[in-house]
């Protein structure tokens, strides 16, 4: 007998195949939205106030008002809902999302707003390194501007859409995107390090990249370990080409090593290292 699966409306647990917006839901219509992609493990979402507090700051950017819910405690009480109800109870992905209520044309008539929170299983319940390296090349069609609403993780993402596009077309398993100065900012979803020497090397915030959960975890790590670390830094093309180590992060896979950009190949010994030490931080409460 298949399952019914849920997701939550404003607090509210519905049957996903119920439809629950219209056409004038300003996400669809503007990408008036912000949203969070959590990692549970079991029923317990990892890094959730951090999450919270990214999509609070993003939402006193966007002027939105917020609900005197939206805790800690408030959201980890229906991720625990949610992932019993869909029996979801190994790892898991949250996608959390955030979006102003109906209302105007590009100036809307409210701020006020509505969630909603659904959630997929995963493969693996922990951080498993990619056994196959990553390949990776430039998408240099568009650049990604670098403003107040860069570091956002919202439902605007065409960049993104357009990089993930020319990744398929191109056979690679990812794409670097570029800022307006011709920069390295990002991946399609995720952030991106370079390691050489043993010193460590990523964007700084100022370059247009997503303010990544993933990113400040393992920047955090590689500085308990007593490795240098500038994370605020400009990176270009040639540095990619005298790297030692390439690799990126996000919040669902944790780290994927990159083997190949262009002509130039990669070790995956600190990926080996991090991932493994990320493990050890992130689970040592759940096991």
């Amino acid at each position: 007998m298949q399952i019914s699966k849920y997701i939550c409306l404003n607090g509210d647990f519905i049957k996903s195949d119920q439809p629950v917006i219209d056409s004038s839901n300003r996400a669809f219509r503007y990408g008036d939205a912000l949203f969070e992609t959590i990692h549970a493990n079991g029923t317990e979402p990892q890094f959730l106030e951090l999450h919270i507090n990214r999509l609070i700051k993003g939402m006193k950017v966007l002027k939105m008002n917020i609900p005197d819910t939206f805790k800690f405690d408030y959201f980890r009480k229906i991720i625990i809902s949610i992932l019993n109800k869909n029996r979801q109870l190994q790892g898991a992905r949250i996608r959390l999302t955030v979006f102003r209520n109906p209302g105007g044309l590009y100036a809307p008539s409210t701020n006020d707003i509505s969630f909603i929170l659904e959630s997929s299983p995963l493969d693996y319940d922990k951080y498993i390194l990619n056994i196959k390296g990553y390949a990776v090349d430039i998408y240099q069609d568009i650049l990604k501007p670098v403003n107040v609403l860069s570091n956002l993780k919202s439902t605007n993402s065409l960049v993104y859409v357009m990089a993930g596009i020319y990744r398929n077309e191109k056979k690679l398993d990812d794409s670097i995107i570029l800022n307006e100065k011709q920069r390295i900012a990002e991946c399609t979803g995720s952030n991106i390090f370079i390691a050489k020497e043993m010193k460590f090397f990523t964007p700084g915030l100022n370059e247009g990249c997503l303010d990544g959960i993933m990113r400040y975890k393992v920047i955090q790590l590689i500085k308990s370990l007593g490795y240098f670390i500038n994370d605020n830094c400009s990176l270009t093309i040639q540095d990619l080409l005298t790297a030692d180590e390439l690799f990126l992060t996000n919040v669902i896979t944790g780290i994927r090593w990159v083997v190949a950009f262009r002509q130039k190949r990669y070790y995956n010994k600190t990926s080996k290292l991090l991932i493994q030490k990320l493990n050890e931080v992130t689970f040592r409460d759940y096991d």
